[in-house]
């Protein structure tokens, strides 16, 4: 009665297009996400159905994964950080798996960070990373001498590295919950094993590289077990096969998160 087909599409509520039917538009956005990420991962499915805006912005997601002044631990502290503020259960899923595995953090500690609970760094910039990033996401104002600190310690370039990634990892959040998009929402015939993937195209469901030498460590569940549902709660369900988009099964990077 209340389990109404409508209220479900192929990525939480989005209908994702088939490659080959999608209109010219959306085929070049597509094509231009593939380009520069090597598959069009986690939001970026859902960003296809406005192809200018994809466009314009897939390129300030692929500067993060190669050519940000943070490094990865930080770039982890920061992005646990928003999608535990934003309660979005595919990225904060995903994010906690990614903080330990390639993030180099401590499970307790990405588990804290998600939570809002109070932590500290040994490493004075991974701790100014995180006040910076805990004041910003509260919101409260950035009093001047933690400005100071953190000038002195990443410099004006990674303050606004550290803000544009916030803002980057909000869109993705807010993207995702509207979109009621559930921790387990990979399609499993569009996964392939480890050993059938290429290095380049290790990289987690919301676009973050995997190593070679760390994607064999990641925590079970986030990148290998392919999950049979959708939706959430007790009314998840299998997916329909038929449903999945073309190329499904063939190339991932085609199809998958």
């Amino acid at each position: 009665m209340f389990d109404d087909p409508a209220d479900f599409g192929t990525f939480g509520r989005y209908v994702e297009t088939p490659v080959e039917e999608m209109p010219p538009a959306m085929r070049r956005a597509y094509d231009v996400t593939l380009k520069l990420r090597g598959l069009v991962p986690g939001p970026h499915k859902i960003w296809l159905a406005n192809p200018r805006l994809l466009t314009a912005i897939v390129p300030t997601g692929a500067y993060f994964q190669t050519d940000s002044s943070l490094s990865k631990a930080e770039i982890e502290i920061v992005t646990n950080i928003v999608t535990g503020r934003w309660l979005t259960a595919y990225a904060t899923y995903e994010r906690e798996k990614i903080g330990v595995a390639l993030g180099g953090l401590k499970p307790q500690k990405v588990e804290v960070l998600i939570a809002g609970l109070p932590t500290s760094f040994v490493d004075p910039r991974q701790q100014i990373v995180y006040e910076l990033a805990s004041t910003l996401v509260q919101p409260r104002v950035v009093p001047v001498g933690l400005y100071h600190r953190a000038k002195d310690t990443i410099g004006q370039e990674g303050i606004v590295d550290l803000t544009v990634l916030m803002g980057w990892f909000t869109a993705v959040s807010l993207t995702l919950a509207a979109f009621d998009v559930p921790s387990n929402a990979v399609r499993p015939e569009a996964i392939a094993q480890p050993e059938q993937r290429s290095a380049s195209d290790r990289e987690d469901r919301c676009g973050t590289p995997v190593a070679p030498d760390t994607f064999e460590a990641q925590t079970p569940g986030a990148l290998k077990t392919p999950s049979l549902h959708r939706g959430t709660g007790a009314r998840s369900r299998p997916y329909p096969l038929s449903g999945a988009p073309a190329g499904a099964g063939q190339d991932p990077r085609h199809a998958a998160p």
